[in-house]
């Protein structure tokens, strides 16, 4: 693992504990399978760490660069406004770390396949 670097996922936010504990569960997998950097999580609201907090830690853990992806399906307001707007000023509060904002999980075959796979699923419960 390269300890300068950090990926930082991002997700919405939510009330609900089973929610919270899914996206803590995905980010803790997505450390596992990808070791080039620390991984961590990141809401953009309601929920702990926020974005700020997150970078915070990050730079008192000496990361010199964050890959920022949001936990997203599309490029809505958040990915297109909110978080590039919520970057742009921790990278001004932190100018040594890069800070670089990745696409939303978006279009891709591999979302198509998982699709199949909650098809199949669904067909199952039936």
């Amino acid at each position: 693992m390269n300890n300068k670097k950090a990926v930082m996922l991002v997700a919405h936010g939510s009330h609900s504990a089973d929610a919270l504990a899914e996206f803590a569960q995905i980010v803790e997998l997505l450390g596992q399978q990808y070791r080039e950097a620390l991984v961590v999580g990141a809401s953009m609201e309601i929920n702990m760490p926020d974005i700020a907090t997150a970078v915070q830690q990050l730079n008192e853990k000496a990361i010199e660069e964050i890959l920022v992806i949001p936990y997203f399906l599309f490029r809505g307001r958040h990915t297109k406004k909110d978080i590039p707007q919520l970057l742009a000023v921790e990278q001004k509060r932190f100018p040594s770390i890069n800070i670089k904002l990745g696409p939303p999980l978006g279009i891709d075959n591999l979302i198509c396949q998982l699709l199949i796979k909650r098809i199949a699923q669904t067909e199952q419960v039936l």
